[in-house]
């Protein structure tokens, strides 16, 4: 009898070509493609859309590129051309190539998720992966409403990765860098009078990593985040910076932990692909995740539709997406982190001297969004390096 009762079960199993777990910018943008080249394609959120999500919201344009993604203007709070960097009493501002675009990430989402609703994705909401196992070229899952059966799992379900937990490699929260973020109200007209479309970055001593001041519609997102370690009292950091800076009317604070950037050993098994956060796409020196969730979520879209030309989710042809992010999302990260080790360990010599250098903090304003990589900044850098660190030590 209990096996009639399995058996059943078994034949009751929805099928899916790709489940996605997660409805990020990561998974949706997965989805979306998915969906795009003929998939049967899921998504499985965990809670409810729209939902609020801790963010500071800025969308690089040149991730919206790679992905052929144009938001439209009722999703973008600000659109931001100018950044301010600080460091003690130095600050300069620089223009950048494109606006950085503002967002509250309850919308963005819930616009990326619609997307991929258009080309056929079906989105099961409130709905918590709890298991999957592997076997056959298939994958049966299991989760708090139902089970399921597919050929490639995607799991883009971010830090706190259930899929990445399943698979025995959890990131470790006692070494992750971590954030704080508060938000603090204001009126449209005060946020155009005070900082009209201008972020400020500031680098703090004793923090491997920068506070921001990101202004939007109604209200300016202000955070602090430490990308190497983090130290102690971050939060009264935050608060210092703040009122330094003439701000309050916070009322609370809200952190989250910033995955170590990119784990060479954790990005595909057979028959799953992790992206974005659940990757470790971040980028180690600016903190920065949606550009790599995206990318990496079209980059496993194209994957398994090679996979299913192939009829083939083994490890070895699941191996072609490690080889695509190597390409667009690892070589600027791994420069990334050498970049962030170098000028956060010596944040009091690299940081004045980049201020003091408008060509350089040019360069470096508009790698930070996108246009140009690590790598040509390096080259660019190293035969400048002793001109501009020198310049530390002389007056403005």
């Amino acid at each position: 009898m209990i096996n009639l009762v399995l058996k059943f079960k078994r034949l009751q199993m929805k099928k899916f070509d790709v489940m996605v777990i997660g409805a990020g910018p990561a998974g949706s943008t997965a989805a979306k493609f998915c969906a795009k080249a003929g998939l049967k394609t899921a998504i499985i959120e965990k809670e409810k859309l729209p939902r609020s999500k801790i963010c500071a919201g800025g969308i690089i344009p040149a991730a919206l590129k790679f992905c052929n993604i144009n938001i439209p203007d009722n999703i973008i709070e600000r659109k931001c051309d100018s950044i301010t960097l600080e460091y003690k009493r130095l600050s300069k501002t620089v223009k950048i190539q494109e606006p950085i675009y503002m967002v509250e990430r309850s919308n963005f989402d819930m616009y990326l998720t619609e997307e991929a609703i258009k080309f056929g994705a079906i989105l099961k909401e409130n709905e918590k992966l709890s298991d999957f196992s592997y076997k056959d070229d298939h994958i049966s899952i299991s989760t708090t409403k139902d089970n399921y059966k597919t050929r490639l799992l995607i799991g883009a379900d971010g830090y706190l990765s259930t899929v990445r937990k399943l698979l025995g490699i959890s990131f470790n929260t006692k070494s992750s860098p971590i954030a704080v973020e508060t938000i603090i109200p204001l009126i449209n007209d005060k946020i155009s009078e005070r900082f009209d479309n201008n972020m400020i970055v500031s680098y703090i001593p004793g923090i491997m990593g920068y506070a921001w001041i990101f202004p939007k519609k109604n209200h300016l997102t202000a955070g602090i985040g430490t990308f190497l370690k983090s130290p102690l009292h971050i939060k009264d950091r935050l608060f210092t910076f703040l009122n330094e800076h003439g701000l309050n009317g916070y009322n609370s604070t809200k952190s989250w932990f910033i995955p170590p950037t990119y784990n060479q050993t954790a990005t595909f098994s057979n028959g799953i692909i992790l992206i974005g956060d659940a990757a470790g796409f971040v980028d180690a020196f600016t903190g920065e995740g949606i550009r790599y969730a995206m990318i990496s979520g079209k980059l496993a879209a194209v994957t398994a539709e090679n996979c299913f030309k192939k009829n083939d989710f083994s490890r070895d042809c699941l191996k072609e997406y490690n080889e695509l992010c190597r390409k667009f999302v690892i070589h600027n990260l791994a420069y990334s982190k050498k970049i962030s080790h170098y000028i956060y360990g010596h944040q009091w010599l690299t940081v004045p001297a980049a201020i003091k250098s408008k060509k350089l903090l040019e360069r470096y304003a508009n790698t930070l969004f996108g246009h140009g990589s690590y790598q040509n900044l390096v080259s660019w850098l190293k035969p400048r390096l002793p001109f501009i660190l020198l310049r530390r030590f002389l007056p403005f």
